[in-house]
């Protein structure tokens, strides 16, 4: 983003002997209109001597010409103006920004932005459009009006806004719709009475109050989610739009709805039509289309653009922290106690069905008849120990399909119970990974955490309890074929998405800002716990990935507390 000196000098020394050659074309136009307006003039004064009646109607004609007369005696000095001054004052901000001096921002935009009353009237032009930083912003002069009628049918129109009017992408959706406005009310009447009125508004929703005083004195705000309006005005945006009302100098309204920005400054002209009666020179002339351009672009970007590190740097960065020494000694801990664990789990599950193997109840009968008369023999033969086994052993078929069938079930729920396993083994290990991180990159985030031993046990069993009743809950799902893997993984992943979340915040955030994650970036957190999830499937990779899970999504969440606390 170009400074507002850089803007200043180019337009003083780029743009010299443009403005040279203009600077002679308002003098003549200037001179013109002089004489127009008193030759005008006279012929009206003259006129209205020789009738002596009709006054007003002999002014109003006069008005009326002379302001059509002006416009048009200043209509291609105005063009050549915007095309070779505006427009090249937009192209050094960036080359690719599109500019056009007859349109202006789309009546959709101005409607949703719920600023202002539906117009019955819009116009502008001056109309910017372009990409600044991966931002894309809009912006032009409206002049929005409303027609009103008194009670003889006479028709008077009434401007609601006349300004600049900016919309900038955000890139969230904005479950609200949130609306900041000068607190004309409380200047006017006093904290008491101007707070009361300003909570009689119903139709602006519900009346947020902020903890900054002096923004409470400059704006009101209102919205649909109180949460959210807290979320977006942080301390940092309060501060900035107290910077921007006093660097405008003119009432300023913002909103926040949808996946949009709004923001309108109510000048009370076209910002950015020529002076015929200053100088080109003027540097209070010029200084007012290059900071109003530098604010339209500069502070909309400010408050759009967010601290933040693409999903491939968080990626390549945590595979990095994971290969360093220390963080593979943390990893040898939780491979070494799970195996352990698991190597013990496998053949107690194994052995227990060998077990049931163990004793076999096998009952014959054969009946045959003779001389008419049938006779029943019954067989009962009790194969105990391991005479079951030796039985199945003895034949091929029998001996690969009862070895399947053992260790395959063992080993399902082999790799299922590791989850489990490792999961509670890394939770012991979270404060110190966390702790590495923040050393290494986060020394400005303070881990604060907001959790204690009995609510943590109390949690871990809360989700183990709900875990197991969804395991019961899809049962019928395991027998239908494809629907029973994500029917199978559903109670598992739940609990692993639980408790690694739970560690990871409860080390670093406070309760509050815990909320405001899962509020504003749950979709993002549930992704990423999906995708490790997926990855521990793969035999063995939990036990030693583990550790790589907590530093990819402590990533995460330090770089969500970094933005949350900023702002």
């Amino acid at each position: 983003m170009k400074s507002v000196s850089f803007l200043t000098d180019f337009y003083y020394n780029d743009l010299y002997p443009t403005l040279q050659k203009l600077e002679k074309e308002r003098r003549d136009l200037k001179h013109r209109i002089i004489f127009s307006t008193i030759t005008s003039t006279a012929v009206f004064m003259a006129l209205a001597y020789a009738i002596k009646s009709y006054y007003e109607f002999i002014v109003f004609i006069y008005i009326a010409l002379m302001a059509l007369l002006y416009k048009f005696m200043i209509k291609d000095y105005t063009h050549e103006f915007k095309m070779s001054v505006i427009k090249p004052l937009i192209h050094a901000i960036d080359k690719t920004m599109l500019y056009s001096s007859q349109t202006h921002v789309s009546d959709y935009f101005f409607e949703h932005s719920k600023l202002f009353e539906e117009a019955d009237k819009l116009s502008g032009n001056d109309y910017v459009k372009g990409q600044i930083d991966g931002i894309n912003i809009q912006f032009s002069d409206i002049h929005a009006q409303n027609k009103n009628q008194d009670s003889k049918g006479k028709e008077s129109w009434d401007t609601i806004f006349q300004g600049l009017f900016i919309v900038a992408d955000f890139n969230k959706h904005f479950y609200g719709e949130t609306v900041v406005l000068p607190d004309s009310a409380q200047n006017s009447f006093g904290n008491v009475i101007g707070y009361w009125l300003q909570s009689k508004n119903a139709a602006r929703g519900e009346l947020v109050k902020m903890d900054n005083p002096e923004f409470e004195k400059e704006f009101v705000v209102y919205s649909s989610d109180q949460i959210e309006a807290r979320y977006i005005l942080s301390h940092s945006m309060m501060e900035k739009l107290l910077s921007f009302k006093n660097k405008s100098a003119h009432p300023i309204y913002v909103s926040f709805t949808g996946t949009h920005i709004y923001m309108a400054i109510n000048y009370g002209k076209d910002l950015f039509e020529p002076s015929v009666f200053h100088s080109l020179f003027d540097y209070k002339v010029a200084m007012e289309y290059v900071k109003t351009l530098h604010l339209a672009i500069g502070k909309t970007k400010s408050k759009t653009m967010e601290q933040k590190m693409s999903e491939k740097e968080i990626l390549l960065q945590s595979i990095k922290d994971f290969l360093t020494p220390k963080m593979l000694k943390y990893a040898l801990v939780p491979f070494i106690l799970s195996l352990i664990v698991m190597y013990i789990i496998f053949f107690i599950i194994a052995g227990i069905g060998v077990e049931h193997l163990g004793t076999m109840h096998v009952q014959s009968s054969q009946t045959t008849i003779e001389n008419g008369i049938p006779h029943t023999e019954s067989l009962e033969v009790q194969l105990e120990s391991s005479g079951i086994v030796k039985f199945l052993m003895s034949y091929t078929i029998t001996s690969w399909l009862a070895t399947f069938f053992i260790y395959a079930i063992g080993g399902f729920l082999t790799i299922y119970i590791s989850i489990f396993v490792a999961v509670i083994i890394i939770g012991f290990l979270t404060p110190l990974i966390l702790r590495e991180l923040q050393k290494r990159g986060y020394m400005d985030v303070e881990m604060i955490g907001h959790s204690n031993i009995l609510y943590a046990i109390l949690s871990a069993l809360k989700w183990t309890a709900t875990m197991l009743f969804l395991f019961i809950l899809f049962i019928p799902f395991y027998f239908i074929p494809l629907i029973n893997i994500v029917a199978i993984n559903i109670p598992l992943y739940y609990f692993f998405h639980k408790m690694l979340t739970f560690d990871i915040s409860s080390n670093i955030c406070t309760k509050e800002e815990d909320k405001k994650i899962k509020f504003f970036s749950s979709n993002k957190i549930v992704m990423k716990t999906a995708a490790l999830y997926t990855l521990s499937l793969i035999p063995f990779a939990i036990f030693f990935g583990a550790i790589f899970f907590v530093i990819y999504l402590g990533h995460t969440y330090f770089l969500e507390i970094r933005k949350i606390r900023a702002k």
